[in-house]
């Protein structure tokens, strides 16, 4: 037996304190190899540690074999001397319940049913199988998909899961390694059939990329996992230095809006701990001037923070709205401009505040006369809408513009905030002319070409800008908004 590598998990155990004298662990054992060799780590440890184990099987009720696999579980269970609970889930039916896909909706069954054992048992942690193969799949699948620094750091080799810890005593081996431990020991394992196959993107990166990665350079699923620690430890580095940012950059307006609540960094109040403060209306109010002398790494993170926790939970939030938030700091003057999912940043003097302008995801206006148009204002790149810009452009042409309650602009071309309001003296739009100059056409006069009655006028919404009318819902844009080969931001209007 190659006691070298068990050595080297028993020692990885160690170094990340994933156990203690007396632990009860629930252990997630599929059956597959991974999982039985996670087991038999830990059964090995049972003794020097005074561990307590129970294993969980999860039949997802996916596979017509699952039966037989839960079969395998218990019989090495038996022979080892571990309870285990065999839990059988309908995933496919949770999946269409939860409105996600089958992948997400079986991680979510099983980290409830290892959660429940926790409880049912007494156990303080939870172990489950993820191993090195497994990190580097999880840092490609995110870097492929795009992501920031956060999703590059690996999978955590503990970390906490409600009242428990999560830990994966086996993340430092390869497959090839838990395997030639298994085959040594003479123990056998299941093999998972949808695992073999490439519809789900993490199967693609594991059968084809990986393999000819370790083709282009010897260990590179290694090296991809030793690049994730550096990561880490830098992405720990970043929070340390955002957090000090977050408490020097605290304005004291802040103190007199109300009640302040939590904030990702711990508990927050008007009495001046560590990060923002937000009132009851969930404002957020930081020091422009100081913040604009950070780096601009920790400025975006400190945006992303609070823009992310006025939305709750950060849906529709990224980089161009961070983007735009920076824009406000580096512009000395009183500005403000709406992001997504109602969500507004206002340059005010010395101060930034970022705050919510809707309660759903349409943001509303109730502008004079006691208008209320449930106008959506989404800011996006190119990419994020999901065509390139010919694509989009052919799509405004052939069926946007026949579309009379879906507008594309392009946001670099607008200069201010967005509002949704009624008609007001002194709006124009600007018509492009024969020889391709802008010229200010009234609003009133344009309402008047287009036979609008008197009577409706002040009931149509108007999207301005100043006294700009970008768009007449119902109607048309201004020309000097439009969409162009060079346009890389958007701002999609729409109206039901």
């Amino acid at each position: 037996m190659n006691r070298k590598i068990i050595d080297k998990a028993a020692s990885y155990v160690e170094a990340n304190n994933m156990v203690t004298d007396g632990d009860k662990i629930v252990v997630g054992v599929s059956g597959g190899a991974d999982s039985v060799c996670l087991l038999f780590l830990l059964c090995g440890l049972k003794e020097k540690y005074s561990l307590s184990l129970h294993a969980v099987h999860i039949n997802h009720g996916i596979r017509e074999e699952a039966g037989e696999d839960a079969a395998f579980v218990e019989d090495i269970c038996r022979k080892w001397g571990i309870t285990c609970d065999v839990i059988e889930e309908d995933v496919p039916a949770r999946a269409k319940e939860w409105k996600m896909s089958e992948e997400e909706a079986g991680r979510k069954v099983r980290y409830d049913a290892f959660s429940e054992a926790a409880r049912k048992y007494g156990c303080s942690k939870i172990a489950v199988a993820h191993n090195m193969n497994d990190e580097a799949e999880t840092v490609l699948f995110h870097m492929f998909r795009g992501s920031g620094l956060h999703g590059l750091t690996g999978i955590p080799a503990v970390r906490q899961h409600g009242d428990v810890l999560i830990i994966r005593p086996i993340l430092c081996l390869n497959r090839t390694e838990i395997e030639e431990v298994l085959n040594d020991n003479g123990i056998g394992w299941v093999t998972d059939k949808t695992n073999l196959e490439d519809v789900y993107a993490r199967n693609r990166i594991r059968h084809n990329i990986l393999p000819e990665a370790e083709e282009i350079a010897s260990g590179a699923v290694k090296h991809i996992c030793e690049a994730a620690g550096q990561l880490a430890e830098t992405e720990k580095l970043l929070e340390e230095l955002e957090a000090v940012c977050m408490a020097d950059c605290r304005h004291a307006e802040n103190e007199d809006v109300g009640e302040a609540v939590s904030m990702a960094s711990g508990e927050v109040n008007a009495a001046g701990e560590d990060g923002p403060c937000r009132d009851a209306a969930h404002k957020i109010v930081l020091n422009a001037v100081k913040l604009a002398n950070y780096h601009t790494v920790i400025k975006k993170r400190v945006i992303l923070r609070c823009l992310k926790d006025i939305s709750s939970g950060g849906k529709d939030i990224g980089a161009l709205q961070v983007e735009q938030v920076l824009e406000l700091i580096d512009r000395v003057g009183n500005r403000s401009i709406n992001l997504a999912r109602g969500i507004s940043a206002k340059r005010s003097y010395d101060t930034i505040v970022m705050f919510p302008t809707a309660t759903d995801d349409n943001i509303s206006a109730e502008a004079e006369g006691g208008i209320e148009a449930g106008v959506n204002i989404e800011y996006m790149t190119v990419e994020e809408c999901g065509m390139d810009i010919d694509s989009l452009m052919e799509k405004v042409t052939d069926t946007d513009a026949l579309n009379k309650y879906t507008k594309w602009l392009d946001y670099d071309r607008i200069d201010g905030q967005l509002e949704v309001r009624s008609r007001k003296t002194g709006d124009y739009l600007l018509i492009q002319n024969a020889f391709g100059e802008y010229v200010r056409k009234s609003l009133k006069d344009y309402m008047i070409d287009v036979k609008i009655p008197a009577a409706e006028r002040d009931s149509i919404p108007v999207v301005a800008c100043g006294n700009h009318c970008v768009w007449l819902v119902g109607y048309r844009i201004s020309d000097s908004c439009k969409i162009t080969p060079q346009t890389t931001k958007l701002v999609r209007l729409s109206c039901k």
